[in-house]
C-alpha cells in the first residue's frame, strides 16, 4: 500500500460554500441548496433499468429474469467502480461541467435502454449509466455538504445522503409502477429523459464554471487498466451468481468458464496492486482495524435484504397475487421507514452518543423484526395492511445500518484511503454481495421446494380419499400453493436464525479504541 500523503490540515484555508459559488448571481441563495438536492434526487431516478418493471421488460424484450437482474447488477457495479475517482474528477472539472455531462450521458443511456433488445449492449449501457449516476449524485451531495454540516460531521451528513439514495430507489419504484399502471412502462424512461434534459437546461442557465479549490496533492493518476480488470472481475462474478441456478451451476460450461475467467481477473487485479505506483484500488486498506468486520456486516445485511427480492416477491406475487397498487403501497411504507430511520440513525449516533456496536445491533434487531414478522404472516389470508409494520421495520433497519457503518468508516480511516474502503463496501452492497445473497436464498428456496413437493406428493395417492374427491386442476393448484407457503416459511425461518447469530456475534464485537482521522478542510 502506497504511503498516504497529508491532506489539508487545521491551518489550511477555511472551507468555502461551493453550493453558493457554483451558481450565477441572479439565483437566490435560499434556493441553491434545494436546487442541488433536487438534482441529486433526479439522478436517483436514472441509471439503467428499473427492477420494479422487470416483468414488463421480460415480456416485451424477449428476456428472462436473469437477464434483467444482470443488467441491474451491471448498473450497481458501475456505481461501485466510480468511487476511487470521484474526488479527482470533482477537482479536475467544474461542477457545472460534471452535472451537464452526467445528465446528458444518462439521457442517452436511458434512450439506449428502451431501444435495444441485446443483452450484450444493455449490460455496458447500464454499467456506464451507473457510473454517471454515482458521479452526479456525489457531486451534488458533496457540494451541499457544508450547508448540511459546516463542521463536516458525518453523523449528520450520511443520514441525508442515504435518505436521498435509498429513498430515491423506493420513489423511483413507485413512480415506475404508476407509469406502467396508467400508461406504459417505457413512459418511465421518457419522463426521466425529460427530467434529465430539464436538469441540463438548468445547469446551462443557472450555473457557472466554478471549480472547487483544492489544497491537497495534485498527483492524481487513474489506473484505467486496473479499473477495467476489477470491473471485468465483478461483472463475471455477478454473471456466475445470477445465471448459476438457471444453468445448473458448474455442470454448465458457461458458468465454469465465467468462474475461471473471474478468478483470473481477480488474480491479475490483485497482483497489479503490488507493483503499480497508484493502483485503482488499494487492497492494503483491508489491513486497517475492523475493516474486515465492517465488510462482514455489510455482507450479512445483503443476505438479509436478499429475502426481499427472493422470498417476499415469491410470497406477494406467487401466493397473494398482489398487483401494481399493492406494490406501490408497500414501497410507500418502506420509503416512510427510510425517512424515519435516517432521523433515528442521527439521534442514536449524534444525540444519544451510542456506540457503533449498539447502533448496528439495533439495525439488525429491526431486520430481525422484519423477518419474524414476515415468517408469521406467511398465509394465504394475509392482508396488505398486515405487512406494513414489517416493511416499515425493514426500511428503518436498512438505513440505520448504513449510516452507522459508513460513519464509523469515515471516522476511523484516513481520508486518502476512505474511498478505497468505500469501494470495497460497494463490492458487497451493490456488487457481488447482493448477487451472492440472492443466489444463496434462491438455492435454499429451490431446495426447500423440491423437498416439500416430494414430502407432500407422497401422501397424494389413490388411498387418500381427499385427493381422489377433488378435481385434478384444483388439487394441483392447492398442492403448489401449500408447497410454496411451507417453503417460504422455512426459508424465512432460516434467515431469521442467521440474523439472530449475527446479533449475538455483533454484541461481542468491539468498535472503540481506534483513532479518529480528521477530514481535510477543502
Amino acid at each position: 500500500m502506497s504511503e498516504a500523503p497529508q491532506w489539508g490540515g487545521e491551518n489550511g484555508p477555511p472551507p468555502k460554500g461551493d453550493w453558493i459559488l457554483t451558481f450565477k448571481d441572479f439565483v437566490p441563495e435560499s434556493m441553491r441548496f434545494w436546487i442541488l438536492l433536487s438534482f441529486a434526487v433526479v439522478f436517483q431516478f436514472s441509471g439503467g433499468i428499473y427492477l420494479a418493471l422487470a416483468s414488463q421488460m421480460i415480456g416485451t424484450r424477449d428476456m428472462i429474469r436473469q437477464d434483467v437482474m444482470m443488467a441491474g447488477y451491471a448498473a450497481f457495479i458501475g456505481m461501485t467502480m466510480s468511487f476511487p475517482i470521484l474526488f479527482p474528477l470533482k477537482f479536475r472539472f467544474s461542477i457545472k461541467h460534471i452535472l451537464l455531462t452526467c445528465s446528458l450521458g444518462l439521457a442517452v443511456c436511458s434512450v439506449l435502454t428502451i431501444s435495444t433488445k441485446s443483452l450484450f449492449l444493455l449490460v455496458p449501457v447500464c454499467f456506464f449509466s451507473g457510473s454517471l449516476r454515482m458521479l452526479g449524485t456525489f457531486t451534488c451531495c458533496s457540494t451541499i455538504q457544508l450547508k448540511i454540516t459546516p463542521e463536516r460531521n458525518m453523523a449528520k451528513f450520511f443520514p441525508v445522503l442515504w435518505t436521498v439514495i435509498l429513498g430515491g430507489i423506493q420513489l423511483s419504484g413507485i413512480v415506475a409502477v404508476s407509469m406502467n399502471y396508467h400508461f406504459h412502462w417505457e413512459y418511465m424512461h421518457v419522463v426521466v429523459v425529460a427530467a434529465l434534459l430539464l436538469l441540463a437546461s438548468a445547469c446551462i442557465g443557472c450555473m457557472k464554471y466554478h471549480r472547487p479549490p483544492f489544497h491537497g496533492p495534485r498527483e492524481f493518476k487513474v489506473d484505467f487498466v486496473g479499473c477495467a480488470s476489477w470491473s471485468v472481475c465483478l461483472l463475471l462474478a455477478a454473471y456466475v451468481l445470477t445465471y448459476g441456478e438457471h444453468y445448473d451451476w458448474f455442470d454448465s460450461r458457461r458458468i465454469s468458464g465465467a468462474a475461471g475467467c473471474a478468478l483470473v481477473a481477480l488474480l491479475v487485479s490483485w497482483y497489479r496492486t503490488s507493483y503499480v505506483q497508484h493502483p485503482y484500488i488499494e487492497v492494503g486498506v483491508l489491513g486497517y482495524p475492523k475493516i474486515l468486520w465492517v465488510l462482514t456486516l455489510h455482507a450479512s445485511m445483503c443476505l438479509l435484504m436478499a429475502s426481499t427480492f427472493v422470498l417476499q416477491e415469491a410470497f406477494t406475487g406467487g401466493v397473494l397475487h398482489y398487483g401494481y397498487l399493492d406494490s406501490q403501497a408497500l414501497n410507500g411504507v418502506v420509503f416512510a421507514g427510510v425517512c424515519v430511520g435516517a432521523i433515528l440513525g442521527y439521534v442514536l449516533l449524534e444525540k444519544a452518543k451510542l456506540g457503533y456496536r449498539v447502533v448496528t445491533t439495533i439495525a439488525f434487531l429491526l431486520m430481525l423484526g422484519y423477518l419474524v414478522g414476515m415468517y408469521r404472516l406467511v398465509s394465504p389470508a394475509t392482508t396488505r395492511e398486515a405487512m406494513y409494520l414489517p416493511m416499515f421495520m425493514r426500511g428503518v433497519g436498512n438505513i440505520v445500518m448504513y449510516v452507522a457503518l459508513f460513519t464509523y468508516t469515515a471516522r476511523t480511516i484516513p481520508f486518502y484511503h476512505l474511498f478505497h474502503v468505500i469501494c470495497f463496501c460497494g463490492f458487497i452492497n451493490m456488487g457481488v454481495g447482493s448477487a451472492l445473497g440472492s443466489a444463496i436464498l434462491e438455492r435454499m428456496f429451490s431446495t426447500s421446494l423440491r423437498e416439500n413437493a416430494l414430502a407432500l406428493g407422497a401422501t397424494l395417492d389413490r388411498q387418500n380419499l381427499l385427493a381422489t374427491s377433488i378435481p385434478f386442476d384444483a388439487l394441483a393448484s392447492e398442492f403448489h400453493r401449500q408447497v410454496m407457503l411451507v417453503s417460504i416459511k422455512q426459508t424465512y425461518g432460516h434467515v431469521a436464525i442467521f440474523c439472530v447469530v449475527v446479533v449475538i456475534v455483533g454484541l461481542m464485537a468491539r468498535y472503540r479504541g481506534f483513532p479518529r482521522f480528521k477530514l481535510p478542510n477543502w
